[in-house]
């Protein structure tokens, strides 16, 4: 139970609502909000960096999901993986790892090839093609027979452009490298549980069976667009004589970001906990990832680079005060209203609880725009009214997901879907004497189309979000970055900000 001593503070996350230019292919600007609308004209209201450098990433580059809970919960500004590891790669880290080296010394001991996995794209979410290229040049240099299994992206870039990335990958690698293997992220990158869609990616890597067959991988791309597939949804298709993975071979996942490669890699290494079907006992010999996967596959599959530490974060800060919190979002959020914003910590702490609701089991979600916001609502109203702990942290996942499918009609009504939640939550924490806080952890829907290349743009943007607080005693904000949020909910609940956080509260003092 909550305590009765300080009012009840809810953090609702709107993923992927931007603010962007007032355009017709502004889903934000062309949907009916009037309480969206509201929060901006009646509450104190700032608006926050939430992509660059004030989020730990390269300038210019937009922000995710994962990089926005990991800021918001931590409460500072934190090198993230892709600027942290391509650092590295650049200062002889290549000769400097010994899980590498062990990598390269089994698959010799084995006379086995390394198959890498990776998102080829530079949309620096999940992946970045130049990771792809520099490890692939070090394992053909120690003699390592490589086979690159090409996940196409069509998500964080352009729908189209895999192409391009090809080029790249074959320009920038040696030509003993093959390419195995081509399939869309949809494919070999769920993370929701749709093993169905795994199990496609998994069979064409490991056993070399796919829907098309090609001598080329740009004939599989070029005969998708053909069959009106973009990049995302590119069938799974083997390159010319691929007989799949042999005991002796060994997997480099070459993602940095985990939550959309646990199922792959945990079919190819813990297949009996997965709903997988496998047509043969063997495991690949050896496995290395980029970061940890998760508590499971850590215990299988070395890491290149250990997570930052981030203790003394929001929920950490708030259990060590005694206050309870609940962690509330629908499957394809869930992650990062956890794992993320705690850091990359798994396990709860203390007072922290967890409610999961299940994502519709739709193809896209363009075609159930509303995806499970009303259920989602639903419960966090009754935590409100029940008083049922200190803080609730509630992410609505409808600009974002329906965003990335580029489709503008569809993502009007994931943002009008929203809007009429943030309507009940206001009435509620209002009624219930408690403090709303609404905000974004990056942009995506206020920009569907890209003006230069005239196709639907489904990928985040690095347009600035909008934080608003309902029901405290406060004049004005401050502009800031999603690092200040954490100070600011702290300041709200009369708890010290940790020394760890660098961000500070948006709340203006009066002199």
């Amino acid at each position: 139970m909550a305590s009765n001593k300080q009012k009840q503070l809810v953090l609702c996350i709107l993923d992927g609502l931007g603010i962007g230019s007032q355009t017709e292919t502004n889903a934000v600007f062309q949907a009916d909000t009037p309480n969206l609308d509201k929060l901006v004209s009646d509450y104190p209201t700032c608006q926050l960096q939430a992509s660059g450098p004030a989020v730990g990433l390269p300038d210019n580059q937009p922000g995710n999901s994962e990089v926005g809970h990991l800021t918001i919960g931590s409460g500072r500004v934190i090198e993230q993986d892709l600027p942290r590891i391509t650092k590295a790669l650049t200062n002889n880290f290549l000769n400097k790892s010994n899980e590498l080296a062990d990598f390269i010394a089994s698959l010799k001991k084995t006379g086995g090839a390394a198959h890498i996995l990776g998102l080829l794209s530079d949309g620096g979410v999940h992946s970045h093609i130049d990771h792809i290229c520099i490890f692939t040049k070090h394992l053909i240099q120690h003699d390592i027979p490589v086979y690159i299994h090409i996940t196409t992206d069509g998500r964080d870039t352009a729908q189209n452009s895999s192409a391009s990335y090809l080029s790249i990958l074959k320009k920038n690698c040696p030509s003993k490298a093959t390419v195995a293997t081509v399939i869309g992220r949809y494919f070999s990158m769920d993370r929701d549980q749709r093993w169905e869609r795994t199990q496609i990616a998994y069979d064409l890597i490991k056993y070399g069976k796919a829907k098309h067959y090609c001598s080329t991988p740009e004939q599989a791309i070029r005969d998708a667009y053909k069959r009106g597939e973009t990049d995302e949804f590119i069938k799974s298709t083997s390159i010319a004589n691929y007989r799949g993975l042999a005991p002796c071979d060994g997997i480099f996942m070459a993602n940095f970001r985990v939550d959309r490669v646990r199922q792959i890699m945990s079919s190819f290494y813990t297949p009996e906990e997965t709903d997988i079907q496998t047509y043969d006992e063997f495991k690949p010999s050896i496995g290395l990832a980029m970061t940890p996967l998760s508590d499971t596959l850590n215990n299988k599959i070395p890491y290149l680079f250990a997570p930052t530490n981030l203790s003394n974060g929001l929920g950490e800060t708030i259990s060590n005060s005694g206050m309870t919190q609940l962690r509330l979002a629908e499957t394809e959020k869930y992650p990062h209203v956890t794992f993320f914003f705690n850091g990359g910590v798994e396990k709860a702490f203390e007072g922290e609880l967890r409610e999961l609701i299940a994502s519709p089991k739709v193809a896209t979600y363009d075609l159930q725009p509303e995806m499970s916001a009303k259920f989602l609502l639903k419960s966090a109203i009754k935590a409100i009214k029940n008083h049922a702990v200190d803080v609730i942290i509630v992410n609505f996942a409808n600009p974002d997901m329906v965003g990335h499918t580029g489709d503008l009609k569809a993502a009007i009504t994931a943002v009008e879907t929203v809007d009429k939640c943030v309507k009940s939550l206001i009435e509620n924490i209002e009624e219930n004497n408690g403090i709303l806080i609404v905000t974004a952890d990056h942009g995506n829907c206020d920009i569907m189309w890209d003006e230069i290349k005239k196709i639907p743009h489904t990928a985040h943007t690095t347009n600035l979000v909008s934080f608003s607080i309902v029901g405290a005693s406060i004049d004005n904000l401050s502009d800031g970055t999603l690092a200040d949020i954490a100070p600011t909910m702290l300041d709200l609940l009369n708890i010290k900000k940790p020394n760890e956080m660098s961000g500070i509260s948006l709340i203006n003092k009066p002199i």
